[in-house]
């Protein structure tokens, strides 16, 4: 299962009308030697329905595409760490029956986006942007995890001689969505449990000013010296009461804090 944004997919799918993307992820022009498999392992993942053979009588040099040879090297990561055939056609069918999905998935990652793989124990497979990583893919109890990046550069590397390393990735989208020392504060105020109502005011996109508010007064009548220690509490601060026969029944405060 494939999950990006509806961003990501319109960009996709522009891209690839205007340049035909998915025409060049499967034509079939690689040989066995291209991969990291023996001709005896490829015959056997063939045999298993792992991998298709598109010759004719099975005749001639056999031939793979940019898809499928990313493919076979994933499966030979994945075989390392004990994966069994058995296990492997839920990703089959991601890559050879979904195949808009599997070409986007590829397509994204020649783009420089990661896109995470996260192989599940019942042989379930999620490709995840790192958005939907985040959202969906990390609260995982347990799976083999890689990124589709690391087989798109290696078939990259071996047809241009060049590393794509990725630019948007799960890391970055961490430190960019980090709490800053300002919003730390609101979260601070926002604790804080002598504070009702908490308002933040913004100037050019960021935080200014905190206004945190106060109402004193429903549990006990206020007397003139509570009124002093407040008015004395702070220098910036908001205050108004209600008075009834001639007492203090209700004072609030809003004070202010510039960040």
């Amino acid at each position: 299962m494939l999950l990006t944004t509806e961003l990501l997919d319109l960009e996709f799918f522009k891209y690839n009308e205007k340049h035909h993307l998915t025409d060049f992820i499967n034509k079939k022009r690689f040989r066995v030697a291209d991969t990291t498999l023996t001709y005896r392992q490829v015959n056997v993942l063939s045999k298993d329905k792992l991998l298709n053979d598109g010759r004719k009588q099975k005749e001639g040099w056999r031939k793979f595409s940019y898809k499928e040879l990313v493919y076979l090297l994933l499966v030979d990561e994945l075989k390392k760490f004990g994966v069994q055939h058995s296990q492997l056609k839920p990703l089959w069918k991601f890559f050879f029956e979904d195949q808009y999905a599997s070409d986007m998935a590829i397509g994204v990652a020649m783009a420089r986006i990661e896109i995470t793989i996260l192989f599940l124990p019942n042989g379930g497979v999620l490709f995840c942007d790192p958005i939907n990583y985040l959202l969906y893919g990390s609260d995982k109890d347990t799976y083999i995890h890689t990124t589709l990046n690391k087989f798109v550069s290696k078939v990259s590397i071996k047809r241009d001689g060049m590393l794509a390393t990725p630019k948007k990735t799960f890391a970055s989208l961490f430190l960019q969505s980090a709490i800053s020392v300002k919003e730390k504060q609101v979260i601070k105020l926002l604790r804080d449990k002598d504070f009702n109502s908490v308002r933040i005011k913004k100037k050019d996109g960021d935080i200014s000013h905190l206004h945190a508010g106060r109402t004193m007064g429903n549990e006990k009548p206020i007397s003139a010296e509570d009124l002093i220690k407040v008015i004395q509490k702070s220098d910036f601060q908001d205050v108004s009461l209600v008075k009834r026969n001639g007492k203090i029944v209700n004072l609030n405060t809003e004070q202010a804090f510039k960040l």
